[in-house]
């Protein structure tokens, strides 16, 4: 516990459940190099991820849902961002508002089953992203360049706004190359 807990001195984001969209999180934010980790209670899932990504922090839990010592265990109080992937909307509300309780300024992100359950997940800072409609690299994006796509909703949707993205030419031995 104490080499994990030192691992996430930086905010990281915590993936709870490995349901049907996670594995495409994963594969994404091990993609942009993101500093996250998994949570779930398959030993099955637990060990296939394990095969996979041999460094990724891989934690098990025993209930439906994490447990205060789960939460302790995934540093929630540090971590930026909670993704939901449980297997029900239900699970996913009840598990967001004990990490919300656990680390008020942390952003919850949920997959979403049920289009009437969007309203429920939709207040107090959580997001809830239908699987249907919207895919994982969006939820990673959320997780990991939420300004990015903050920009491109207003780009997109604001009526009274205009925004256009410019493209800009950096060579390769430009001090700004590598950064974000």
């Amino acid at each position: 516990l104490m080499k994990f807990t030192a691992r996430f001195k930086k905010k990281h984001i915590v993936i709870f459940g490995v349901g049907k969209i996670a594995p495409h999180i994963i594969n994404e934010l091990t993609r942009v190099k993101a500093t996250f980790l998994v949570a779930d209670r398959s030993a099955k899932k637990i060990e296939s991820l394990r095969e996979e990504y041999s460094k990724m922090p891989i934690i098990q839990f025993s209930g439906k849902t994490p447990t205060e010592g789960d939460l302790k265990a995934v540093n929630i109080a540090n971590a930026r961002v909670a993704i939901f992937d449980l297997g029900s909307d239900e699970l996913n509300h009840i598990a967001g508002d004990m990490v919300r309780r656990a680390n008020s300024d942390i952003k919850v992100l949920a997959v979403n089953d049920q289009l009437d359950f969007l309203p429920i997940m939709s207040g107090e800072g959580k997001t809830a992203i239908n699987r249907h409609e919207l895919c994982a690299m969006r939820i990673a994006s959320l997780a990991f360049r939420p300004a990015v796509v903050n920009y491109l909703d207003k780009m997109l949707y604001i009526q009274d706004g205009v925004y256009r993205i410019e493209e800009v030419t950096i060579e390769q031995n430009a001090t700004i190359c590598g950064k974000s």
